[in-house]
């Protein structure tokens, strides 16, 4: 087998098993969903969870094989095409998103802690640098 079409199969392999992990993340924001529209669906909430995931799916697929033809072409670098090259960048990239993580944590503690106002504290920290970001606030 091709050495890039098994590095092909390893991401569509990464695709799905995200998908499928974020199965019961879906399922409860589709049933939440439901209860705030007050929809009745003839599908089941697994059923409905399973059609949400379609899009997320088929714009990974499309990108992937866009990536997977044209990575040469653009001198795009994959960490699975090119193996052993990228332990420093790789590294530096899980500590980077270690560290937001924990400056995000550290937000929305400080935001439900100190402030007191009822209508910020509904916001959680997140949408509150979204809304900044945006100048809606």
């Amino acid at each position: 087998m091709n050495k890039n079409f098994k590095a092909y199969l390893i991401y569509i392999l990464i695709i799905l098993s995200c998908l499928l992990l974020s199965i019961p993340m879906l399922r409860h924001l589709v049933m939440e969903k439901l209860e705030i529209m007050k929809v009745h669906s003839h599908f089941s909430v697994y059923q409905l969870t399973l059609l949400s995931m379609i899009n997320p799916l088929i714009l990974s697929l499309v990108g992937l094989t866009l990536g997977h033809f044209l990575h040469q072409k653009t001198k795009l670098k994959s960490v699975i095409y090119q193996k052993g090259k990228f332990k420093k960048p790789l590294m530096i990239s899980v500590l980077s998103g270690v560290f937001i993580g924990f400056i995000l944590v550290i937000g929305e503690w400080i935001s439900n802690v100190f402030i007191q106002n009822k209508n910020l504290l509904e916001n959680s920290f997140i949408e509150l640098l979204g809304e900044l970001a945006m100048g809606v606030f």
